[in-house]
């Protein structure tokens, strides 16, 4: 009798792991759906770009700066994608990215050590998190980002994007504004006498920031 019992224990447990491996098969988010950033609507791909407003189907809205040009995002993974002035005697553009990652995309602290790592110094060495400046920043009455600065050079691979970028002396600041369902990255990234030059604009551009869900 025992012996019939364990045989049934057994067919049990290998029908409840066939059945979670095939949830896993046919929704692949059921895993990993939390660290990949959320597509923008395919419909309005297309839509020709308001100059002066992004209204993305994530449910944010927010004002492009004075003198910013909005682009056409390179991927459909991309909210939003802007370009900011160029400052004089820089021979390159910066640009910011905006993505929305729905769970957070594995917390703030383990995208600083990724942002971290996008940067190095003068001796190639990896910048670390002590090399970071982080501040709080209050977009509106309700609502903090935290905003991350680094200085040095840039070298993103593109990994999940693969498109790669590279900026020699640049600098980097990124904005998180948390929500309960997500976080928001603004990501502005350049040679730094025209990103230095461009923080006033990113950060009324936060300020500017409004939700529609």
């Amino acid at each position: 009798m025992s012996r019939i019992l364990a045989i049934a224990a057994i067919a049990c447990v290998s029908s409840a792991a066939a059945c979670t491996h095939e949830t896993k098969a046919n929704n692949p988010s059921a895993d990993a759906g939390a660290q990949k950033p959320v597509a923008a609507d395919p419909k309005k791909a297309d839509a020709p770009l308001d100059p002066k407003k992004v209204e993305s189907s994530t449910g944010i809205t927010f004002d492009v700066p004075e003198g910013w040009k909005r682009i056409p995002p390179k991927t459909n993974m991309r909210v939003a994608e802007l370009t900011p002035p160029r400052a004089e005697g820089d021979t390159e553009e910066g640009n910011l990215v905006v993505t929305y990652f729905g769970g957070g995309a594995g917390g703030f602290e383990a995208n600083l050590e990724r942002w971290a790592g996008q940067m190095s110094k003068a001796d190639g060495s990896t910048l670390g998190r002590d090399d970071a400046k982080i501040r709080d920043f209050a977009y509106s009455a309700a609502g903090k980002a935290k905003i991350v600065e680094f200085e040095g050079n840039f070298d993103d691979p593109g990994m999940a994007s693969r498109l790669p970028i590279k900026f020699s002396n640049a600098k980097l600041v990124v904005a998180a504004v948390e929500r309960e369902d997500g976080t928001y990255y603004f990501k502005l990234v350049g040679p730094a006498k025209s990103i230095a030059a461009a923080v006033p604009g990113f950060e009324a551009l936060l300020k500017s920031i409004r939700f529609t869900n």
